[in-house]
């Protein structure tokens, strides 16, 4: 299975031309291993503090150019032991961080475009 691909639902805000910079980032992420570890939504500011993620070169090579501060994410969900999913929301400097209530909406919903565009609206959330 390839990794770090973006064949998503939708990917709303997401540059494709920066997915090979991602890729190359990727494996880096402490972000997305340690959501991948802990099996239940969590946002950047559980795992590093913002000071250390806006330093990283995920953030300058990645988020910025899209003008992203922030991301959440759902436990990545296997399907036919050979593909996985995640749910993933990102937050512009103009929004504050996500909070405690807004990964409880990744944790009690269930997971697919169409809930995640009704849960996203219902907290005002967009894809910046």
């Amino acid at each position: 299975m390839a990794t770090h691909e973006f064949r998503a639902v939708a990917e709303a805000g997401i540059d494709r031309g920066l997915h090979e910079t991602y890729r190359r980032l990727a494996p880096e992420n402490r972000i997305g291993q340690a959501i991948g570890r802990a099996g239940r939504p969590m946002a950047d500011w559980m795992v590093v503090p913002k000071s250390e993620l806006v330093a990283s070169p995920l953030y300058s090579g990645w988020f910025a150019p899209q003008g992203f501060h922030g991301v959440m994410a759902a436990a990545p969900i296997l399907a036919r032991d050979s593909l996985s999913g995640v749910v993933v929301a990102f937050c512009s400097k103009n929004r504050s961080d996500f909070a405690q209530e807004d990964l409880d909406l990744l944790a009690l919903r269930p997971i697919s475009a169409a809930s995640w565009g009704c849960a996203s609206s219902e907290r005002g959330l967009s894809p910046s």
